[in-house]
């Protein structure tokens, strides 16, 4: 779907823990989408026949190495022209631990704030459509008067 720049369903899990912390993590070299790039989010593309919650689920136990209560956030559209167009559901994940990470997905992970993440961002490169979750993201902790 990407190469036809088609739109597809995504799920986005935003994993963090007690302090604030979100796990983020490098996506492997060989992906086809944002290879190399950081990510604030695990998940994948929603396959047919699948909801988001499902899919979220398979994909936080396939890349993160765990099985957490999900909390359903909001959606976003994303688009790029000519790269990728998606309807994303944002999940949250509260989660203290280490992760197994699937190593064709993942190359390695840290814990970051939010204003470490922002900062990184302006030096590195990140994955624009988990930037996107992000800020949606920040939008429903503002509007909801969460501490981020």
């Amino acid at each position: 779907m990407r190469e036809k720049n088609l739109f597809h369903r995504a799920s986005f899990i935003i994993l963090k823990n007690d302090k604030n912390q979100i796990y983020c993590h490098l996506r492997h070299k060989n992906k086809k989408w944002a290879p190399h790039h950081w990510t604030v989010c695990f998940g994948g593309v929603v396959g047919e026949g699948e909801n988001y919650q499902s899919n979220a689920e398979k994909e936080l136990l396939e890349e993160a190495g765990i099985k957490a209560p999900l909390k359903e956030i909001s959606t976003f559209c994303y688009s790029e022209e000519g790269k990728n167009r998606v309807w994303g559901m944002i999940f949250e994940v509260k989660y203290n631990g280490k992760l197994k990470l699937q190593e064709e997905e993942c190359e390695e992970y840290k814990l970051m704030t939010i204003p470490e993440i922002e900062a990184d961002m302006t030096k590195n490169k990140w994955a624009e459509d988990a930037a996107e979750a992000l800020k949606s993201y920040l939008i429903y902790l503002q509007e909801n008067n969460l501490e981020y």
